[in-house]
């Protein structure tokens, strides 16, 4: 976890040579991970909404999906998890960790 904030500055680095959409989606995506994995859950959750933003039914966008859920529901905000969860199947119908997810935030409602 030592180098998170480096990884972080570079991320930030590289979106000053304006980088095409399509790396764009990549860096926030990056960024998105870095702070998942730092515990800061809003602004992780900011990093792949802005993902999704630049390209949400783009094949690769199924991550930013999973991990905007998976953040949601860890926030306690299940409604918004599952909407998530119903958007991402609606692209992505056979994707097992979706599935998995979405069953787990129903359990919890029930």
């Amino acid at each position: 976890m030592g180098r998170l904030p480096e990884a972080l500055q570079n991320c930030n680095f590289a979106m000053t040579f304006n980088p095409s959409v399509s790396d764009q989606v990549v860096i926030h995506q990056l960024k998105g991970d870095i702070f998942y994995a730092q515990e800061h859950l809003e602004n992780a959750l900011r990093s792949f909404q802005d993902s999704l933003d630049l390209n949400p039914d783009a094949y690769f966008a199924i991550h930013p999906h999973h991990r905007k859920a998976l953040i949601l529901a860890r926030l306690g905000r299940y409604q918004e998890a599952l909407n998530t969860c119903g958007q991402a199947l609606s692209l992505y119908p056979d994707q097992p960790k979706i599935h998995e997810l979405k069953a787990k935030i129903l359990k919890l409602l029930n």
